[in-house]
């Protein structure tokens, strides 16, 4: 590409980066009268240019870089590019063979066994894991599952449900779990509760909530079924051990 600065508020910089990054030529004039002879010039220039076919090889490197050097009747002319060549597992392209490619099902049957293998045990029911401002984690608190008991009350009072001890910021009754439908809400009759960092007064609960009591943090999941499943497999065991009598 080649570029003509034609006043002299005219981006050189620009315009000669352009140039030479495009394998041009930077012009700069002020008399548009010039413009014909300027063509002509880059016309004959281009006229004889030379087309330079190159196999570039594909070993890694950061940068390769081409330099091209003709002399002719004592006139000498250069030019030179540069480029990155791709890589493959950070091999080349002449040194891929097939071991290079059996790494890719290799990986994907790894891949393929690690999804099988189960890191954590989920609960079933849905639950409450309570963290302390030590780091300890203490026992899981398993929800309601019945409509005879819908709502749990979580704070630092022996009456609460899920009592919350040895942390002096946490109120008698701090918040409140409500289920219907298989939905878990919680709630604050007075002051706002802190749920993923913000602070709410109520707020349809979601598997990975964190719930921040005081210096206590409190972790909902949702388990793996439902209060209605649950309470029918509860029903389904009371009615076998009835049966069995």
């Amino acid at each position: 590409m080649f570029t003509i600065g034609l006043s002299a508020k005219a981006d050189r910089k620009n315009l000669r980066r352009i140039a030479e990054e495009t394998g041009g030529a930077y012009f700069w004039v002020y008399d548009p009268g010039q413009l014909k002879n300027l063509y002509n010039l880059i016309r004959e220039q281009i006229l004889h240019e030379y087309l330079l076919i190159y196999a570039a090889e594909m070993r890694p490197a950061e940068k390769k870089i081409v330099k091209v050097v003709y002399s002719a009747d004592g006139v000498k002319s250069e030019a030179q590019r540069s480029y990155f060549s791709g890589t493959i597992f950070g091999f080349g392209q002449d040194r891929l063979g097939f071991l290079t490619f059996l790494f890719i099902p290799i990986a994907a049957g790894l891949l393929w066994v690690l999804s099988l293998i189960k890191f954590e045990h989920k609960k079933e029911a849905p639950n409450l894991t309570v963290h302390t401002l030590a780091g300890r984690k203490t026992q899981v608190h398993t929800l309601p599952v019945t409509k005879a008991r819908s709502a749990i009350t979580i704070g630092g009072s022996e009456s609460s449900d899920v009592t919350i001890s040895g942390d002096p910021k946490i109120k008698l009754t701090e918040a409140k779990i409500t289920a219907k439908d298989g939905v878990y809400t919680i709630s604050s009759a007075k002051a706002p509760i802190m749920i993923n960092n913000r602070p709410v007064k109520t707020k349809v609960l979601r598997s990975g909530d964190l719930i921040k009591l005081g210096d206590t943090q409190v972790v909902f999941d949702a388990g793996v079924t439902t209060i209605e499943d649950v309470g029918k497999k509860t029903h389904r065991k009371k009615s076998s051990k009835k049966g069995k009598r």
